[in-house]
């Protein structure tokens, strides 16, 4: 039996290169090779593959976490990880205390900037009051149902002329 050991692949790559180079590794290993893989890495989204690939499982190494301190449990559980503990290690490794500060700073910001490209904003819709709109009385007399896709763009152009006529 083929045993394959890896260990942060991709490392030493840009965030993404390193990703996809490992992603599509672990991918191409799962379809084509099937056989045991150990695969250690710091891309959390890689996770999610276990979701696709039946063969794919995710484990990690349990800590106890507590005011921001971390001890190693030496305890494999199932499941991926749900955080980071980068700068916990780093604090474990005795790095001076103004690089461990600025690294939680630089974490905070990269973070935020990460969480703002992803929100999807949502605006609430301001309600109209009901009132005499002829807008509105024209297009509940439209019935989509009944038109032409010409005449539907002919009512579009026909609305908006409307629209600018109420401003």
């Amino acid at each position: 039996m083929l045993l394959i050991l890896f260990d942060e692949l991709g490392r030493g790559t840009s965030t993404y290169d390193g990703m996809s180079l490992a992603g599509s590794i672990i991918e191409y290993i799962e379809t084509n090779i099937k056989c045991k893989t150990l695969f250690s890495t710091h891309y959390h989204e890689l996770t999610k593959m276990a979701d696709t690939f039946e063969g794919i499982k995710n484990v990690h190494v349990s800590i106890y976490e507590e005011n921001g301190n971390i001890k190693f449990l030496h305890k494999v559980k199932n499941g991926a990880v749900d955080k980071s503990y980068g700068i916990n290690v780093a604090k474990l490794a005795d790095l001076p205390d103004k690089v461990i500060e600025r690294a939680d700073e630089l974490l905070h910001n990269y973070e935020g900037h990460q969480k703002r490209k992803k929100i999807i904003k949502q605006v609430e819709l301001e309600l109209i009051e009901e009132k005499e709109n002829p807008l509105y009385d024209f297009i509940d007399n439209i019935n989509p149902n009944e038109i032409t896709p010409i005449e539907a763009l002919n009512l579009i152009y026909e609305i908006k002329g409307k629209r600018e006529d109420l401003k």
